[in-house]
């Protein structure tokens, strides 16, 4: 993303979830399928030691990584990190009022627009809205946003099994690439999960989450433990693309996840190690001017850039994190934009990369 005139945003779209089949990917209009080819052998069933067999013997066994593993939820909130409210502008061309009810100044163009808002009033018979910079607009031009209330967690110690967060809600299967087991609680978005057993039908992996439930891989954005890159050390940031998921490290330690959306297929996110450059709380973005996708975004929070014009950051219009949806950037939460703002420096690498490929 860019700041106004160097730097470029992220545009948002629409994402629906029902019915989709491919991994976490959101392009313009209906989500395209995308999926995993297989591999000779899977690395991760065997990361554990453990078998599905076994596992189905267990009588107990959570699904909720918060119960198990030494995770914890940052105890930062959207609150802390989002303190204005924010509408987008749903009118054509809608015009900028010097005052309610008083003389047009200019027009917000066309395209993926985002203001903060303050108070309202009416005037002439309409409600107006208070916008940044003192200007006023008709409130029914406006359309307000919640932003995402997702929180990644914090990692004492690597984990007996590995994790994943809920993308596309659905009924866990009793059997790997079975039918739905009717018995077990619906998977919301957003649900943490434990992994504790992975197996293959066809070319798509299943994971086990608990007794007779298993979870398709693309209902879910996993955590991955990687490697330290070449030439990287203490403090780095890990952004797996292909889960859509973010990490933080200091040296071979994972100390933080949680989900990201970075570039869609037309944008996409460098894939490298790079170094955060530039470090800054708050910029509005836009980009595209005169064309279908302009976007314009006020006060982007808790920026971290790192490969040239595109950022880790905020985005308080969308909450469609699992998925690909920006320009190039990575967006995150706002709790999980404001944490990472404060854990890492200028200086600290960011290591992109993808998992598994895209088809």
């Amino acid at each position: 993303m860019k700041r106004i005139a160097i730097l470029s945003a992220v545009v948002v779209l629409v994402l629906s979830f029902a019915g989709m089949e491919g991994r976490a990917v959101a392009l313009p209009g209906d989500p395209v399928p995308v999926g995993d080819p297989p591999t000779s052998g899977d690395a991760e069933s065997a990361l554990f030691g453990v078998s599905s067999i076994e596992l189905r013997a267990v009588e107990t066994m959570p699904a909720h990584p918060l119960d198990v593993l030494p995770l914890r939820l940052i105890d930062v909130t959207v609150d802390d990190a989002i303190e204005k409210s924010y509408a987008r502008v749903i009118a054509p061309d809608a015009p900028v009022f010097n005052a309610p009810g008083g003389s047009i100044i200019r027009t917000m163009g066309t395209g993926f627009i985002f203001v903060s808002t303050g108070g309202s009033q009416q005037a002439n018979g309409e409600s107006w809205t208070w916008i940044n910079g003192g200007e006023w607009m008709r409130t029914a031009d406006l359309d307000w946003r919640q932003p995402s209330r997702l929180r990644g967690v914090e990692i004492d110690g690597w984990p007996d099994y590995e994790f994943a967060w809920i993308l596309q809600p659905n009924q866990p299967l009793r059997t790997p690439g079975g039918e739905p087991n009717k018995d077990a609680p619906f998977l919301g978005r957003y649900k943490m999960v434990t992994i504790y057993a992975t197996e293959w039908v066809n070319e798509w992996r299943y994971y086990m989450i608990a007794p007779d439930q298993w979870a398709k891989e693309s209902w879910l954005g996993k955590v991955r433990k990687n490697p330290v890159p070449e030439g990287v050390s203490g403090r780095w940031i890990d952004i797996d693309l292909y889960e859509q998921t973010l990490t933080a490290y200091v040296d071979d330690t994972m100390v933080y996840a949680t989900l990201v959306a970075s570039g869609l297929e037309q944008w996409s996110t460098n894939e490298g190690v790079f170094r955060v450059w530039y470090k800054v709380a708050d910029t509005p973005m836009s980009g595209s001017e005169g064309q279908s996708d302009y976007y314009y975004l006020e006060n982007v929070p808790w920026n971290l850039f790192f490969d040239g014009e595109s950022a880790l950051h905020g985005a308080y219009w969308h909450d469609g994190f699992g998925y690909r949806r920006s320009h190039g950037c990575v967006n995150l939460a706002p709790a999980d934009s404001l944490w990472l703002y404060h854990w890492a420096d200028e200086g600290t690498y960011v290591h992109v990369h993808s998992s598994h490929e895209y088809r």
